[in-house]
């Protein structure tokens, strides 16, 4: 991986693009030495995005298998009023 200023990505963004899309190397760029984005080639986003919608759906998956297999003790409970009550509480 590769790190670069804002400013050097500005003025040399042809070349980081074809360093991120050809020889894919991933860019971190920084301002006043603190990361603040990563430029990767889009097929590595692509797998990395839908990893993450894998992973969501499975986690959406295994929450329903939880509460159905607990909807009589959760009858009547109103999730929306008790993530309510725990905020004010903070």
């Amino acid at each position: 991986m590769k790190t670069m200023s804002a400013l050097e990505v500005r003025r040399k963004f042809g070349g980081v693009l074809d360093l991120v899309a050809k020889k894919r190397i991933p860019v971190t760029i920084c301002r006043a030495n603190r990361p603040l984005a990563v430029l990767v080639p889009a097929d590595e986003y692509a797998v990395g995005a839908q990893g993450r919608e894998d992973r969501l759906r499975l986690a959406a998956e295994r929450l329903s298998h939880w509460k159905a297999g607990r909807a009589g003790r959760l009858k009547g409970i109103d999730a929306v009023k008790l993530l309510r009550e725990s905020r004010e509480s903070r």
